[in-house]
């Protein structure tokens, strides 16, 4: 069959495969126009970027009653590739309170919260709590989830804390509240990873 180019720009005539080859460049296929039924098996669920957020500092705030309060040394942003991408969520938190009591954590997109407990009576909702133990030791609190934020914009995830005294009490990040100088006392880290799932 003949190739023709009509007036209009359009070609009729032209076989599947008769392109030349690396005549189609990735700049040439617009945005989105490959849906993953067009990929090959398996490439969905793979990761397409990393992004992670190690904290090493001893971060401090006081904390009143029913407070959320965050560390803006925690918050991690992510720009995802595609609109369909999942975001996995996990890293770990250490922390401390001026008192023998929970801590309540809870995560966030922007200002939205996400991952949280339903909502039952006058219980607070949270991603995860803990309970450092005795001397106001630190604990680690490890965090896991996949959050679907559609969207290509950047994206800030970030962890707030609180707790139940009815007193005002001192958050600490990466130490125990004492934090005393000497070698059985230590100082620890915290870390944020966000990694884009393909869908």
């Amino acid at each position: 069959m003949p190739i023709t180019i009509a007036g209009s720009g359009t070609i009729t005539g032209l076989s599947a495969g008769g392109l030349p080859a690396n005549s189609i460049t990735s700049a040439s296929i617009a945005d989105n126009a490959i849906t993953s039924g067009k990929l090959a098996s398996g490439v969905g669920g793979k990761i397409l970027q990393v992004v992670s957020n190690h904290v090493t500092e001893k971060l401090s705030q006081n904390c009143a009653t029913e407070t959320w309060l965050g560390f803006s040394e925690l918050d991690t942003s992510i720009t995802p590739s595609a609109a369909t991408s999942k975001i996995l969520i996990s890293g770990w938190l250490n922390v401390s309170i001026s008192a023998e009591m929970n801590v309540f954590i809870k995560l966030r997109r922007g200002s939205t919260d996400i991952a949280l407990a339903d909502q039952v009576g006058n219980r607070r909702q949270a991603t995860a709590s803990a309970a450092p133990g005795g001397n106001n030791w630190s604990q680690a609190i490890p965090f896991f989830f996949i959050d679907s934020p559609n969207t290509t914009s950047s994206t800030t995830y970030t962890l707030q804390l609180s707790h139940p005294s009815s007193n005002t009490r001192t958050l600490v990040c990466n130490a125990d509240d004492a934090d005393s100088d000497g070698a059985t006392i230590c100082r620890t880290t915290s870390n944020i990873i966000l990694q884009e799932v393909a869908a």
